[in-house]
């Protein structure tokens, strides 16, 4: 699936809800008591489910561990700053081209 890089996002990997559920993340879901709570641009807090997999980026060997986060409604995909740290980006924004390198 394509995602946003979105830098002011601190998880991982932030999917739909129905992608969370068709996956059955559920099945690995971390205790609530490990889930975070975000912060809205709108100042809402929400408790984002959260569940351990791995991830594998296209065109690049191999896959990593990777916390996989959802919350009721939501429709949006994002690669946070913890779904980029173990990889080398180099972003050219004249060109609008993002390059990973594992």
């Amino acid at each position: 699936m394509d995602a946003l890089l979105d830098t002011g996002y601190d998880g991982g990997l932030l999917i739909p809800f129905e992608r969370y559920r068709e996956a059955n993340l559920q099945q690995t879901e971390l205790p609530v008591e490990d889930w975070d709570i975000a912060e809205a641009v709108n100042g809402r807090l929400i408790l984002l489910q959260a569940a351990s997999s791995r991830m594998r980026i296209k065109g690049l060997q191999g896959s990593f561990d990777i916390r996989i986060e959802t919350f009721q409604d939501n429709t949006t995909t994002l690669i946070g700053l913890n779904g980029i740290k173990s990889l080398l980006i180099s972003l050219d924004g004249s060109k609008e081209v993002l390059k990973v390198i594992k």
